[in-house]
């Protein structure tokens, strides 16, 4: 009923926010053609839920350690020896030996679990 001059709804904008706050590399953050003289209250609770989803993205990434420590996992699968890799912090999983994260494949902790038992996701050595 209401469009969009910059054809973002009101979810969008406020997930944009928390991107914006979670960046390590934030100097300044503007919002620009807001009218303070609105009748409408929903634009004035849009504006404080967008400065709400900034400070929220700060607050997360200021939690954050800088330095992400892994625990390293080595699974035997048919004589082979294959390493997962565990974030400390935020639980996630990987697979691969490579020191760069980056390198490794995302995986789950069912992943590591069936690898366990013997069986080792198709998915994951395709490389």
């Amino acid at each position: 009923m209401n469009p969009q001059v910059n054809g973002l709804n009101r979810r969008e904008i406020c997930a944009y926010m928390k991107e914006i706050g979670l960046s390590e590399n934030l100097k300044s953050v503007g919002i620009f053609n807001y009218n303070i003289y609105s009748e409408n209250q929903l634009n004035h609770q849009l504006l404080a839920q967008m400065i709400w989803y900034l400070i929220e993205g700060i607050n997360i990434q200021k939690s954050h350690p800088k330095e992400r420590q892994y625990e390293v996992f080595y699974v035997l699968v048919d004589d082979r020896q294959y390493a997962f890799k565990r974030d400390t912090f935020s639980n996630l999983w990987y697979f691969g030996e490579d020191e760069n994260i980056e390198n490794c494949i995302p995986c789950s902790r069912k992943d590591f679990d069936e690898a366990k038992k013997g069986w080792l996701n198709a998915r994951l050595t395709k490389i």
